[in-house]
């Protein structure tokens, strides 16, 4: 009988001559890892390797871009320059910034792709554009393809401070000085941005208080846009929606705005007379961007709403002999929606309490002006009328009403009231010298003013 003690000791030379084995691979594996180090620092900062990343990320991008000399800081990031790109042919127009951080992750090689944890830009900026798709030739791939990397894949993309610029009706507009977060959806890109500066040209610069936005190749879909007149202000305007990019060039948004000063937004001639802050919802629809296939609906609302030095207060004091410096509206509320070319104003309601109410609505189709508006006046603002009954007719909530009727067009707007306050005037000449010599003592006292 053969002694049992044998394979076991053949078992444990096994296991120590394995054992040395893989002591010697891991001394040779330590001892080459300075060269092997050396040989890859030298590669990441090749010209080559340059080359072939200025490729793969134009390629990526759909535009010609360009990394400044590339630099290897750890085992696996990199800083370069500075990178630029222009002659963008979809979403980018353009791009540059300034010193560029970035971290290489190696299993990403089993996933078939480049793929960087992250890229830390400290400033940037990006023009971007709208597009019409096009189909894309793509060359045949050579056999050995298949074990390559096929795609840059970025896990995170963080600009410290990003100007997003585009064109907006021939000015440019964008985001300056905003916090930039990029991070992937699948094979798209989700935006996040807080902090920094709205500017359009056509509107008032506002606060972004924070934007979050995912752009794929069908579909832009705005899931929250908050904005802010001032750093220190309450009011928000709050906006939501989406776009087709393809075929489908649909849109849809729903803004929300709340107390909203009124003088930035309203003509400069005008920001000193009317104060006020104003609230309400709109909702826009179209076929495409274009405001001709648009229509939509909304409310607007103003609080603490005054008028104040407005030359219609001084005709209207003259004309009644009693001072009006200023008129405080009590409620400012109407409703709206359009369907280009026309817009419609209803449930208009306004009134400065003990002075006048105004209610109805109004039609403006093609710039021509029509409507019906109900004017209530107290009885003490009509003093100065003779036999204003014929005209004022009727009694209710303590003014005194009136039925207006609107025509004309925005340019020339009429209305069928000074008519027939003239009428009246003309009928009683004692009234209107009254008014006449009123003006001219006023007159009188302003040339001696000056």
């Amino acid at each position: 009988m053969r002694p049992t003690w044998k394979p076991k000791v053949a078992v444990k030379w096994g296991c120590f001559l394995l054992f040395l084995s893989l002591v010697a691979l891991l001394v040779a594996a330590v001892l080459a890892l300075p060269h092997v180090n050396q040989k890859l620092t030298e590669y990441v900062e090749s010209e080559a390797f340059r080359q072939e990343l200025n490729k793969q990320t134009s390629k990526g991008l759909h535009f010609e871009g360009e990394y400044q000399a590339i630099r290897r800081t750890g085992p696996l990031t990199a800083k370069t320059q500075g990178f630029t790109a222009r002659n963008g042919v979809k979403a980018f127009k353009t791009m540059s910034t300034g010193e560029v951080d970035a971290k290489f992750d190696p299993w990403g090689i089993f996933l078939r792709r480049w793929e960087l944890e992250y890229i830390h830009i400290p400033s940037g900026k990006a023009e971007i554009q709208t597009y019409e798709p096009k189909p894309e030739h793509k060359p045949p791939k050579p056999w050995y393809a298949i074990f390559l990397p096929e795609r840059v894949h970025l896990n995170k993309v963080v600009c410290d401070s990003a100007d997003v610029t585009w064109q907006l009706r021939g000015r440019r507009a964008g985001f300056f000085q905003t916090q930039l977060l990029i991070t992937p959806y699948g094979r798209d890109f989700e935006y996040h941005a807080n902090g920094g500066v709205m500017k359009t040209g056509m509107v008032p610069d506002l606060v972004l208080r924070q934007l979050h936005l995912l752009i794929t190749k069908e579909l832009l879909t705005l899931y929250g846009l908050e904005l802010a007149p001032s750093a220190k202000s309450s009011g928000r305007i709050r906006v939501s929606g989406w776009a087709g990019i393809k075929n489908d060039k649909r849109l849809s948004a729903e803004l929300n705005f709340s107390e909203i000063p009124l003088d930035p937004w309203v003509p400069k001639g005008w920001a000193r007379l009317i104060k006020g802050r104003a609230s309400g919802d709109v909702v826009w629809k179209g076929e495409d961007m274009r405001m001709e296939s648009s229509s939509g609906w909304g409310e607007l609302r103003v609080d603490e709403g005054r008028v104040a030095g407005a030359r219609i207060l001084e005709d209207a004091a003259s004309l009644i002999g009693k001072p009006i410096d200023e008129l405080n509206l009590s409620r400012f509320s109407l409703g709206f929606e359009w369907k280009y070319p026309r817009i419609h104003l209803k449930q208009i309601d306004v009134e400065a309490e003990g002075v006048f109410r105004l209610q109805g609505a109004a039609t403006i189709n093609n710039k021509r002006l029509n409507g019906e508006l109900q004017l209530g006046v107290t009885p003490e603002y009509l003093a100065w009328l003779p036999k204003a009954e014929r005209v004022f007719t009727r009694q209710r909530d303590g003014y005194v009403w009136t039925t207006v009727q609107l025509a004309g067009t925005m340019n020339d707007p009429q209305e069928d009231l000074s008519p027939r306050i003239a009428e009246l005037l003309k009928k009683s000449p004692a009234a209107a010298l009254g008014l006449l010599i009123r003006g001219l003592g006023e007159w009188f006292e302003n040339s001696i003013a000056e």
